[in-house]
């Protein structure tokens, strides 16, 4: 069975106030699963590493309010790449979703938006496996 890691709102405790993105980290059913996660002024990124292994990137270009995501590595992970985001609109709707990559290494796939300028945009990267899919932690981006 194939459980897919994804937090709900009451779960993840999700706040976007004024702007300020507060999304406390997953915990991760593979303890040895890492991640790093960065900002760039707007731009944001989220790399999922296994055993110093550096296997996806999700990239969110805040220039064109944009996705990049990239399959780094098949050597644990052979599976398909996704990003899951989480997105607060003007109008205080919840929108999120889950774009999915390819499992071929090194080719960036984009998934272009339109977010509310000055928004924050939450994200993170996770590879399809058979029995769990390691993810990053989140990541925050500003539209």
């Amino acid at each position: 069975m194939r459980t897919r890691h994804m937090l709900t709102i009451g779960a993840a405790a999700v706040a976007l106030i004024g702007g300020l993105a507060v999304v406390p980290a997953a915990a991760s059913s593979n303890a040895s699963a890492s991640s790093t996660v960065g900002a760039l002024g707007n731009d944001a990124y989220a790399d999922l590493v296994e055993g110093g292994e550096f296997v996806a990137r999700g990239y969110f270009q805040a220039s064109g309010d944009k996705f990049i995501l990239t399959k780094k590595s098949n050597q644990t992970y052979p599976g398909r790449t996704y990003l899951e985001y989480k997105y607060i609109k003007v109008n205080g709707q919840l929108q999120e979703g889950t774009h999915h990559g390819v499992s071929t290494v090194g080719v960036p796939v984009t998934f272009d938006h339109n977010f509310g300028e000055g928004r924050a945009v939450a994200f993170r990267v996770c590879v399809e496996d058979s029995f769990w899919d390691p993810c990053s932690d989140w990541a925050t981006g500003y539209a």
